[in-house]
């Protein structure tokens, strides 16, 4: 799996020290030489999709992320960046199953179980 924020994290340390944003060719070679180094191959925009889906898994609002990324539209957010996971289809199926099919909060046993100790 790749590591999209030790790429992030590298990028972040070798052009700190800049005072302004980069100018979008030089983003592109610092971003190629390091993602590289780490022996991935990855494009920016890949890691752009992947942090719009983190931020938003993690209560991020998609006005805020959109903000982020430079969209006038969340919508646009939702509809270009964000996409679902596995295991946010199996968390909705799992919550729906159990909406659907709910448990007796009261089993049979603990029935007889009660009945017994009120009878003692």
């Amino acid at each position: 799996m790749i590591d999209f924020f030790s790429i992030l994290q590298r990028l972040a340390m070798r052009l700190s020290f800049l005072p302004k944003p980069l100018e979008p060719r030089r983003f592109a070679k610092e971003f190629a030489s390091i993602a590289k180094k780490a022996g991935v191959n990855v494009h920016r925009h890949g890691l752009r999709h992947s942090v719009a889906s983190v931020l938003i898994d993690n209560g991020v609002s998609a006005a805020d992320v959109a903000a982020l990324l430079g969209h006038a539209d969340e919508a646009f957010t939702y509809k270009q960046y964000v996409h679902p996971r596995k295991d946010a289809t199996k968390k909705a199926t799992s919550a729906m199953k159990a909406a659907l099919n709910p448990k007796p909060k009261l089993t049979f046993k603990k029935l007889i179980r009660v009945k017994k100790e009120q009878a003692e």
